[in-house]
C-alpha cells in the first residue's frame, strides 16, 4: 500500500475527492444515532463504521476511490455497502448478530444471492465480510489489488 505509514487527520478526509463522493456519510457521522421509534439503530453498525473509516484512510493512501452505499442496480435499488470501481469489487458486511438480522432470515438470504448473482453477471467481484472478519477488510482489498497488479 502506497504511503502506509503517512498518518491522515479528519481534516485531511474530509478535503478528500472521499469526502465529496461521501459528503452524506460525514454528515451522518456528525448525528447522534437516533434509536427513537424502533428496535434498531439508524445508519451503520459498528463494524461497517470501522470498515469505512479504514477504507477511507486506504484510498487516501492508494488514491483508488472507494464509494459507500455504491447502486448497482437502478432498477432494483440494490446497493452495496462499499465499492472499488476500478477494482470492480464490491465489499459488503454480512450483519448476522442482531436479533432478527435479514442476512439469517430465508427470504432475505435468498434475496442476498439474486443480488451476488446479479453482481457476478456484471462482472463485479463480491467480497463478504462478518462481524469474526471484518478487520481483514484492507489486507483483502491490498491482494486483489496486488493480482490486478501482477495480471
Amino acid at each position: 500500500m502506497a504511503n502506509s505509514k503517512r498518518h491522515f487527520t479528519l481534516a485531511d478526509l474530509q478535503k478528500s475527492k472521499v469526502a465529496a463522493i461521501n459528503q452524506k456519510a460525514f454528515e451522518d457521522a456528525k448525528k447522534p444515532e437516533n434509536k427513537k421509534g424502533g428496535s434498531f439503530p439508524k445508519g451503520p453498525c459498528l463494524q461497517v463504521q470501522w470498515m469505512w473509516s479504514n477504507l477511507a484512510y486506504w484510498s487516501l493512501a492508494t488514491g483508488i476511490e472507494v464509494v459507500r452505499e455504491y447502486k448497482f442496480c437502478e432498477s432494483r435499488k440494490w446497493r452495496f455497502d462499499f465499492f472499488i470501481k476500478r477494482l470492480t469489487t464490491a465489499i459488503e458486511y454480512e450483519g448476522i448478530f442482531s436479533e432478527k438480522s435479514r442476512h439469517t432470515s430465508t427470504m432475505g438470504y435468498a434475496a442476498d444471492c439474486e443480488k451476488y448473482n446479479e453482481a457476478a453477471k456484471m462482472g463485479i467481484k463480491v467480497i463478504r465480510f462478518n462481524a469474526k472478519d471484518y478487520k481483514n477488510v484492507i489486507k483483502n482489498i491490498d491482494q486483489i489489488l496486488n493480482q490486478n497488479n501482477n495480471a
